[in-house]
């Protein structure tokens, strides 16, 4: 029978424990500046201005900016 990885989790690991490592990965993305993000996804600037629908320029631009709009960020991190 073939687990999901979810599956073995539930079934070895604390759930307290589970909870705590998903807190610290989440504390740890919300601390990633935007190019760090897009590497650890493991796209490039030229893959991720396709999903936005804007050119790989404006994805360099947004990465080297310290004030983005919230709407953008949004895109951006989804």
């Amino acid at each position: 029978m073939t687990r999901t990885w979810q599956e073995i989790l539930d079934r070895t690991v604390d759930p307290e424990r589970q909870a705590a490592s998903w807190e610290r990965a989440q504390a740890a993305l919300a601390q990633m500046a935007l190019g760090e993000l897009r590497r650890a996804r493991e796209l490039t600037q030229a893959e991720l201005a396709g999903e936005l629908g804007k050119g790989q320029a404006a994805v360099s631009r947004m990465e080297r900016r310290a004030d983005v709009y919230v709407s953008t960020l949004r895109r951006y991190v989804e």
